[in-house]
């Protein structure tokens, strides 16, 4: 490898570059089931501990553990949404509140009961949260993609890093809504998806 080369940098910004969604798509289920399978084995272990049941302790452990997986593949697959709901309506809270600072005349005038003002702050929290869970998946195609150019960018030497960033980071997106509507599109959701939901 040249000097001034990072080899590992490079490898992993050209893979969230590549994959981002994807990784993630992966990444989070397998990290649901990995857990829910890890908790109920302990909890089975547990329980057998105090039960005389040995002789069929492989069996349910076996049962356990796939159970469990599936329950934490279906509760972290839910618990993402929540997640992104809550980042957007605390991100609309702060739009609604920088907003009220900014314009205070108008403000006084339009929104002048306590009622008005929670009606305002909160529908502004409603809306930028649902906002963000329509567009989660476009939101981690951005994120991935910019944190991959960024670490290609530092895993080059400063004169290449300059003008590798911009084209990588646009060519990235646009490979990546590409995936995104190959499996449908932000408002869709993927067939995996709406098999879990049915």
């Amino acid at each position: 490898m040249p000097e001034g080369f990072i080899p590992y940098y490079i490898a992993a910004g050209l893979a969230l570059c590549l994959f981002g969604w994807v990784l993630y798509w992966v990444g989070l289920r397998l990290l649901g089931a990995a857990l829910g399978a890890i908790a109920a084995l302990a909890l089975a272990w547990t329980i057998f501990q105090h039960v005389e049941a040995a002789t069929y302790a492989p069996p349910i452990l076996i049962v356990a553990g796939i159970a469990g997986g599936l329950l934490g593949l279906v509760m972290i697959t839910n618990m993402h949404y929540f997640f992104f709901f809550i980042t957007g309506a605390m991100l609309g809270l702060v739009l609604a509140t920088a907003f009220e600072s900014s314009y205070p005349g108008w403000f006084g005038r339009n929104i002048d009961t306590p009622l008005r003002i929670v009606a305002f702050h909160g529908g502004a929290s409603l809306a930028v949260g649902l906002l963000v869970v329509f567009f989660h998946r476009v939101i981690v195609i951005l994120v991935t993609a910019i944190t991959g150019a960024f670490l290609v960018a530092m895993g080059v030497p400063p004169e290449y890093a300059a003008w590798l960033f911009l084209p990588l980071l646009i060519g990235s997106v646009l490979l990546q809504l590409g995936i995104l509507r190959a499996v449908g599109g932000p408002g869709k959701a993927a067939p995996e998806e709406e098999k879990e939901a049915s």
